[in-house]
């Protein structure tokens, strides 16, 4: 699979060293916390894929399936930032899903979501779970964590109630 340029930087070398399209002018952009370090959603979604040894072929079609099943097979070519708070999420959920992992850990998933896209989420990590995934979420909103199978709450670093819904 190949990586861009701006893929941790790599490849930068051949860069202007000041001024548009200088390294530093990129690199400023690519230090920026609130985008990924890549260029494309489905970059994003492949991160993980390259940490693999050895390389499993077929990554690129297996992230072009992965975006399709969260509903983003048409935002693939798109950066971060160009994308919507639900669609970050799904780029987020796919990318969890590269690895065909047995748990995800969910952490806030509807946190900055307003209340349809926080649905639309919380549909798919029901249908991951009912095809066989554990899903472990970390929720504030009484709401969100009654739409689990089961809530255990914690309270001063202690299990205040573990209760099934």
């Amino acid at each position: 699979m190949p990586w861009p340029d701006c893929w941790w930087g790599a490849g930068m070398a051949g860069l202007p060293a000041a001024g548009p399209g200088s390294w530093d002018s990129r690199s400023t952009e690519l230090r920026n916390p609130s985008e990924p370090r890549v260029a494309s959603s489905s970059l994003y979604i492949a991160v993980p894929l390259a940490y693999q040894r050895p390389q499993r072929p077929g990554g690129h079609e297996l992230c072009v399936r992965l975006a399709m099943l969260v509903g983003l097979a048409g935002r693939l070519d798109h950066r971060p930032t160009q994308l919507s708070g639900g669609q970050q999420q799904r780029v987020a959920i796919a990318r969890a899903l590269v690895n065909n992992p047995h748990v995800i850990l969910a952490d806030e998933p509807t946190g900055n979501l307003d209340t349809a896209t926080s649905d639309e989420i919380l549909d798919l990590l029901a249908a991951l779970n009912a095809a066989g995934r554990t899903i472990v979420m970390v929720t504030h909103e009484p709401d969100i964590a009654a739409r689990a199978k089961r809530v255990i709450s914690l309270r001063d670093g202690r299990i205040a109630t573990d209760t099934a819904n």
